[in-house]
């Protein structure tokens, strides 16, 4: 169960809100998750971001940047939630990139945001000389 302040900046109202205006797969998709699985994703979002060392968000940021990022994380999560815990794996074991085809990224530092979730939370790095994870593709589309 959400709980603002706890284990979420966003609440399930304003998820579906958020998700309802976007078009397309993440609208249709979103709308047929249980509450449960929308739940689920915020407050795995919500800990992604929270446990982020580079970060500093108060618990109970009403700053709608913050709450954009978690929900925008929160569909992340939904797309690629498993290969990022493999990834992370990796990470920790000292891989500092690697290329396949069209794809390749390479890691600076253990911040493991997308591109646009640090930008929404750029008010809130610490200043500790941060890096970041770069992550391209050729011909990406973002919300696919």
């Amino acid at each position: 169960m959400i709980e603002i302040g706890v284990n979420s900046w966003a609440t399930l109202t304003q998820a579906n809100e958020y998700f309802s205006t976007w078009y397309g797969r993440p609208s249709s998709v979103w709308a047929v998750l249980t509450d449960s699985d929308k739940e689920s994703l915020i407050i795995t979002s919500y800990n992604g971001i929270n446990t982020n060392e580079l970060l500093d968000i108060p618990a109970d940021s009403t700053d709608p940047k913050v709450i954009e990022a978690q929900l925008r994380f929160s569909w992340w999560y939904y797309l690629n939630g498993d290969d990022s815990h493999q990834r992370g794996g990796l990470i920790d074991q000292g891989l500092k990139s690697f290329k396949t085809l069209d794809f390749s990224e390479s890691y600076q530092a253990p911040n493991r945001l997308p591109q646009d979730i640090q930008d929404l939370l750029s008010d809130y790095y610490d200043n500790q000389g941060a890096a970041f994870v770069d992550v391209r593709r050729k011909n990406q589309n973002v919300c696919e």
